[in-house]
């Protein structure tokens, strides 16, 4: 039997494929090579905690516009709270999970696993406000402290390489965007504007202009 993203407790015995489980008390593993591969379905019980990471994980997946997965060795405490607030700043949620749950997480979110990146010490970053804000900070930090590696990431469920989000990280921000988009929106709103007031100021000129001359003409 291959081996399983879950372990049972010590002394228990492994429940049969297609437990009566409910569905959303079951999770499915990458890993599994046995029967009913469509579906790869875990065949150890889960526990609670372990429930609950898988989660919390889909939830953050759920917020997220990008995901980038980082390779963290040799990162220090102070380095890591470091890193963890400039994230934080721009709206990412910077997070170290068992690889395993993450795949599982990602499976059941209907989205691409990401095996060839989640493999040794990972952590991952969640864009829940701008999809390029994770890759900008990532990046730049990458490039302070070498020891800090932007491994891969996902976007629309495309993955996306190291490479990728390099590429990535040097576009504009979200709020860049938009007040460019602002910009080149307000100079036709203006001129649209000016326009009507000007028709506006004709018409009640010319109605002044009449009601002036039909008070002459009555006087």
């Amino acid at each position: 039997m291959s081996r399983c993203a879950f372990r049972p407790p010590s002394g228990s015995r492994l429940p049969v494929v297609g437990s009566t489980r409910p569905p959303e008390q079951r999770l499915y593993c990458p890993a599994w090579r046995g029967p009913n591969p469509e579906r790869k379905e875990v065949v150890c019980l889960p526990n609670k905690a372990k429930l609950d990471a898988v989660a919390r994980i889909k939830e953050t997946i759920g917020r997220s516009k990008s995901i980038v997965v980082t390779d963290y060795r040799g990162i220090t405490v102070g380095e890591m709270t470091i890193l963890r607030n400039r994230l934080r700043a721009e709206g990412v949620e910077y997070k170290v999970v068992k690889n395993r749950l993450a795949k599982i997480a990602l499976r059941e979110s209907g989205l691409n696993t990401l095996d060839e990146f989640l493999t040794g010490t990972k952590a991952i970053a969640f864009g829940t406000k701008d999809p390029v804000a994770p890759a900008k900070v990532l990046v730049a930090y990458a490039k302070e402290n070498e020891k800090l590696k932007v491994v891969g990431g996902l976007m629309d469920n495309r993955i996306l390489t190291a490479s990728a989000i390099n590429e990535l990280s040097q576009m504009p921000s979200r709020e860049v965007l938009l007040s460019r988009l602002l910009g080149s929106l307000s100079s036709p709103v203006q001129k649209l504007a000016y326009g009507l007031n000007q028709t506006v100021a004709k018409l009640a000129y010319a109605l002044d202009a009449v009601a002036r001359k039909k008070a002459e003409q009555g006087a």
